[in-house]
């Protein structure tokens, strides 16, 4: 940019109107040239466009392509296509291409990469810059927010499309969310939650104003019959409940219960049965949704699961298990009669893999002993200290100070390792989770921190569910609760949305309901039903292991 002189004429050299004019004029030449300085300075710190790969994918440009293009084979050509396929796809994973060695775009931050758009196109740049939802689509909000707020719920809503409704169930439920405000309202409101938990802020006067806006819409609702017991509403009443949960505070616990003894009357309204809902997909991904919701919520309090919500799920898996299906296996979930999913994780080592036997084993006597006196006291006692004196001597892989070791840490074996002494040492006292020792507590968050939790841990889904569920009963009072109770929401919607077999998605939170309830209560619990272990114990009573 070249900056534009200009002569003015002065009729009047003393005048002071004249000398603000001069005075004006070089201020607003002097600020255009420090705003280029300023656009070339940033544009020199971003990757060069030489430096981004743009090769398109395309068999003739491969370096070995010449050999087989002379050769008209149609099965050369799918091969081709098949090996640089393969090829790319590793190459992903480091995000440099394969051919020309170049850093790619999606590599760059998010401000990177609109500055290099920009470079390419105002018109795309323009629209990258543009509002999330720029037709407004979405329900507004009907007060005013400045930038920075509406920056922020931008991401929100962003989060919402891809976490809460993730792949194809987006394609019912957001729909469901801008027809009904007081649903949307309320996922925002739980979108908040989630975010501000990871980042450890409070509650916003923002996402207070959405949650007030969608308790308005909810209130108007519930005056009416037909849509109080609508499936938008009891939805959103579940989203208000979690998001209350996630944000914590000093009456979260008694304005959870109160929704969820809302939703439960609800739901009475239907002719009494939660089956009702399964009239559309929304309904049927709901029917799911709610009793996980409301028996997780149970299992964290320690309570009994309302008949309501007491789905009855048969023991052994239906349909039949084939050899090589992925299921979330956990020391709640263990549907064969080894952990076969987690056998191929790569993440998961032996010595995770015997503190997941070790607490399935131990949970299953736990239940024995609760339900029909398959144990007695003693042997059960015995067997809970044989178990917590060999876990309590297994060694952290790294200590929080400790960096020179770093090649050798295993986060997954650690944070495994300690939610074991946390449910130990629950048993051990006969106390509700919420009473785990601080230290133990805080070494767990810690360690999460260092795993891929955005990831979910892959294959090790199962795990993290287990780990983030007994976290989050264990830590209502940690100043850090937020990020455990993200962390678990966001394993339980993955776990949901990710899993096709319904007794995957509700066996582990109706287990964690039992043996906390099991805790609490000792030898005196009287089960109103019998919940079976999920293996087949060999002739010595131990797990079939192998490792």
């Amino acid at each position: 940019m070249s900056v534009q002189f200009q002569f003015i004429p002065l009729q009047d050299k003393g005048s002071i109107a004249q000398k603000r004019l001069i005075r004006s004029h070089a201020a607003v030449q002097h600020n255009l040239r420090r705003k280029e300085q300023q656009r070339q300075k940033a544009l020199q710190s971003l990757p060069t466009l030489n430096s981004l790969c743009t090769c398109d994918f395309n068999p003739r440009f491969l370096p070995w392509a010449e050999a087989w293009t002379s050769v008209p084979d149609t099965s050369r050509a799918q091969k081709i296509s098949r090996v640089e396929e393969k090829r790319q796809r590793l190459a992903d994973s480091y995000k440099i291409c394969v051919r020309c060695k170049k850093l790619q775009f999606n590599e760059l931050s998010q401000p990177s990469q609109v500055a290099v758009m920009r470079m390419l196109s105002p018109h795309i740049a323009a629209f990258c810059q543009a509002e999330f939802d720029p037709f407004g689509i979405l329900p507004e909000a009907q007060w005013h927010l400045n930038s920075g707020e509406r920056n922020e719920l931008n991401e929100v809503k962003y989060f919402i499309v891809t976490f809460y409704a993730p792949g194809s169930i987006r394609t019912f439920t957001i729909p469901e969310a801008i027809a009904d405000p007081g649903l949307y309202m309320a996922m925002v409101f739980c979108g908040y939650s989630y975010l501000y938990g990871r980042r450890g802020l409070p509650m916003s006067n923002t996402a207070v104003a959405f949650k007030l806006e969608a308790i308005r819409h909810i209130n108007k609702k519930l005056q009416d019959p037909k849509q109080a017991s609508a499936a938008s509403t009891i939805a959103s009443i579940a989203y208000l409940a979690t998001a209350v949960r996630n944000f914590g505070g000093d009456t979260a616990a008694e304005e959870v219960a109160a929704h969820e003894a809302g939703v439960d009357e609800l739901v009475k309204l239907r002719d009494g049965k939660l089956a009702s809902l399964n009239q559309t997909p929304f309904e049927i991904a709901l029917h799911g949704i709610l009793i996980m919701h409301h028996v997780v919520y149970a299992g964290l309090s320690a309570t009994q699961v309302s008949p309501t919500f007491d789905l009855k799920l048969p023991v052994s898996p239906s349909p039949p298990l084939s050899n090589s299906e992925y299921l979330p296996e956990s020391p709640f979930y263990r549907p064969r009669s080894s952990f076969f999913s987690l056998q191929e994780s790569k993440r998961c080592s032996r010595a995770t893999l015997k503190i997941l036997y070790d607490m399935e084993n131990i949970f299953n006597r736990l239940l024995e002993r609760s339900w029909n006196g398959v144990l007695t006291e003693d042997l059960y006692q015995a067997q809970l200290l044989d178990t917590h004196s060999r876990i309590s001597k297994l060694e952290a892989t790294t200590k929080p100070s400790d960096t020179s070791a770093s090649s050798h840490v295993d986060y997954y074996y650690d944070a495994c390792r300690i939610c074991a002494l946390i449910t130990l040492d629950a048993m051990l006292s006969s106390r509700a989770l919420r009473h785990a020792p601080p230290s133990l507590v805080g070494q767990l968050i810690e360690t999460l921190k260092q795993t891929d939790i955005g990831n979910s841990w892959g294959d090790m889904l199962g795990v993290l569910y287990w780990i983030t569920i007994t976290g989050t009963a264990a830590c209502p009072d940690n100043p850090e609760h937020q990020f455990m109770d993200s962390s678990f929401g966001k394993a339980q919607f993955d776990l949901c949305y990710t899993t096709k077999r319904l007794e995957a998605r509700i066996k582990p939170a109706q287990r964690f309901a039992a043996i906390h309830l099991a805790i609490v209560n000792g030898s005196d619990i009287r089960s109103r039903e019998r919940v079976l272990p999920y293996f087949q114990a060999s002739s010595s009573g131990k797990p079939q292991c192998r490792l």
